[in-house]
């Protein structure tokens, strides 16, 4: 069992291309059509015959607006809800924090002054190999938890906890925002989640 753990955290690490080059293709992923190949010259022939299986039945959300925001994650800190549900309760907040102090870290340890007005778009694209996750999986909730402002919350005798976020939005359910969460093929190389802002419908 160890040995496994340690296979798959290993495979995660090595998918795992750091931000500035998941950035990078990301950001020339969709400035192309989902069916193009040509990602700096080296996309690998996985991807080419993903992405030649599922041009069709990928679906893009437009950018509206002005982009405010992007930020990269791993694929372990995008989970789907049946996984969240399935772990202690304790690592639903370990994990937030970790979000936390990875999109902060993005944004230059900066937040902004006051959630953003209207109804903002947020774009999520989940780059992977074979961990495909339809947009009803929830693999948004914990980063989402993330870009509404910091919380605090009463634990009656225990005291009151501080539950961090960035701001960015107001609230995360469909009133307050747009949400359009997709799936595209990433390969052994650029597995990760890409998430963007947008100033959305005014």
């Amino acid at each position: 069992m160890a040995t496994k753990k340690k296979r798959q955290a290993a495979t995660s690490k090595k998918s795992w291309p750091g931000v500035v080059e998941a950035l990078r293709f990301a950001r020339e992923s969709l400035a192309q059509l989902p069916c193009a190949y040509r990602i700096a010259q080296e996309t690998d022939s996985t991807r080419r015959a993903r992405l030649y299986a599922v041009q069709e039945i990928i679906q893009r959300a437009d950018p509206v607006g002005e982009r405010v925001a992007s930020f990269v994650l791993p694929l372990d800190y995008c989970p789907p809800l049946n996984v969240l549900t399935r772990k202690h309760w304790t690592f639903k907040g370990k994990l937030h924090d970790k979000v936390f102090s990875m999109l902060v870290g993005q944004h230059g340890f900066q937040r902004p002054n006051s959630p953003l007005g209207g109804r903002p778009l947020v774009r999520f694209v989940r780059f992977s190999v074979t961990l495909r996750q339809d947009r009803d999986a929830s693999w948004t909730k914990v980063p989402l938890d993330v870009l509404v402002p910091t919380k605090t919350h009463s634990r009656g005798a225990q005291g009151n906890t501080i539950k961090q976020g960035m701001g960015f939005i107001r609230d995360d359910n469909q009133r307050a925002i747009d949400l359009q969460a997709w799936w595209e093929p990433g390969d052994s190389r650029h597995q990760f989640v890409y998430l963007d802002i947008w100033t959305g419908e005014r």
